[in-house]
């Protein structure tokens, strides 16, 4: 009986020693996860842009949809023009000299008249992420009707670029 007892006290220190020796009292795990930059702007024609009537005043007239989609804490969107619809392709070289132009104004989600004669504007500056969906704006021009230009095509380029920061 008496070696029953020591076999089983050895056998129960060598449990203890041993449990001991293969666990701690505190444990931890790592996580780690990336959610991936989802930054877009989409822009959607409306109201058939590329056949303006230029003999006919147009104030406030909505040329597009622009969906901007940033999920960064906050975004700028910048719009780029010559500033003018030329006669031919209406690109910066084409208004320097051009007799045959067409100034215009652009609003920006109901914004300020935007004179953009060869150059750009930060018409977004959000200190935000948009919603999911992203957030539509509208793109409208404003002219004068023109009529003592010359009979012919006249273009611009809108460019919106969205940057996250």
């Amino acid at each position: 009986m008496k070696l029953n007892k020591i076999i089983i006290g050895v056998s129960a220190l060598l449990v203890a020693g041993a449990t001991s020796a293969w666990a701690d009292t505190v444990g931890s795990v790592t996580l780690t996860g990336n959610v991936a930059d989802n930054i877009s702007i989409v822009v959607t024609p409306q109201n058939n842009p590329g056949a303006l009537d230029l003999t006919v005043t147009k104030n406030l007239f909505v040329i597009a949809k622009v969906t901007e989609k940033c999920n960064r804490h906050g975004y700028t969107v910048t719009l780029e023009s010559a500033g003018a619809l030329a006669k031919g392709s209406g690109t910066q070289a084409t208004l320097v000299g051009a007799v045959d132009t067409l100034s215009y104004s652009i609003q920006y989600n109901g914004g300020a008249n935007l004179d953009l004669l060869a150059g750009k504007a930060t018409v977004t500056d959000a200190g935000a992420k948009t919603p999911k969906d992203g957030i539509e704006k509208n793109l409208s021009i404003s002219y004068l009707a023109a009529d003592n230009l010359t009979a012919g095509d006249y273009t611009d380029t809108l460019t919106l670029t969205l940057a996250g920061k």
